[in-house]
């Protein structure tokens, strides 16, 4: 059987669909704010290495080239910029809508001080 690409697009929605739904159950399980962290920092370099391989696959090796620095970019802001509340396990992001600095969690009011 021969991939076309429509069927390659299928299964990079489907894979798609399945980390963001597996990333949310994953994320809620967890309690503890400093494995919660841990489970961030791995979402956020599985998804990535997702959307590089797709882009490969899609548009050749050339392509992944150019886009690896982009994605290692992304993927560093994301990892900087979320945040888990020590007291409640709340995510955060560190900016509010209007790009200024958060200093309080959303949930809970306690300090962004006590954040990991």
């Amino acid at each position: 059987m021969v991939l076309t690409l429509n069927h390659i697009v299928l299964i990079f929605a489907a894979l798609w669909l399945a980390l963001g739904t597996g990333a949310f159950f994953y994320l809620r399980g967890a309690k503890n704010p400093a494995v919660k962290r841990q489970r961030i920092v791995i979402l956020c370099c599985i998804a990535p290495v997702l959307f590089l391989s797709f882009v490969s696959v899609v548009a050749g090796v050339d392509q992944i080239l150019i886009m690896i620095p982009f994605a290692a970019l992304a993927t560093y802001v994301n990892i900087r910029l979320i945040k888990v509340c020590q007291k409640c396990g709340a995510l955060q992001s560190a900016l509010s809508p209007t790009f200024q600095k958060n200093i309080f969690c959303a949930r809970c009011g306690s300090s962004f001080v006590d954040v990991i």
